[in-house]
Formats: C-alpha cells, structure tokens, sequence
C-alpha cells in the first residue's frame, strides 16, 4: 500500500527488495533481444539505455554485453 492507502505494484523498481516489486530477468530477455535481432541478419546493434544507476538498466546492459561478445563480428 502506499501512502495514500491504495494497492501499488512496482515493475523495475530501483530499490529489488521491496515487496510490491514485478521483476524479469532484465539479463535474459535483453540478451534473447538481441539474439534475435542478430537471427534477422541485423549486424549493427546498439543500446540506449538511459537508466544508468538503475538495476534494471545494468541488467539490460549486462545482457546487451553477453550477446554482443559472444558473436563474432562485433
């Protein structure tokens, strides 16, 4: 509940350890994204992320990361 006395749910939340929070594997899905860019033929893959100092923007780039150098060529 917040302070206003209604149900709240947080997706990303900045701060993992709270319990109203929805999380994903920001790592996995980041990396199935670009996996499957790079299954279209796209070689030049790039990422914007804006959440720096945000867990979910560091998982992202984490997984950006694993994807881009486990493939030859970039």
């Amino acid at each position: 509940m917040c302070k206003h006395n209604k149900p709240v749910v947080q997706v990303a939340p900045i701060n993992v350890h709270v319990d109203t929070s929805l999380n994903c594997d920001e790592v996995s899905a980041s990396r199935t994204a670009v996996n499957h860019l790079v299954s279209l033929g796209h070689t030049k893959i790039g990422i914007v992320n804006d959440l720096v100092g945000h867990a979910a923007g560091e998982w992202r780039y984490q997984g950006y990361c694993e994807a881009t150098h486990s493939r030859t060529g970039f």
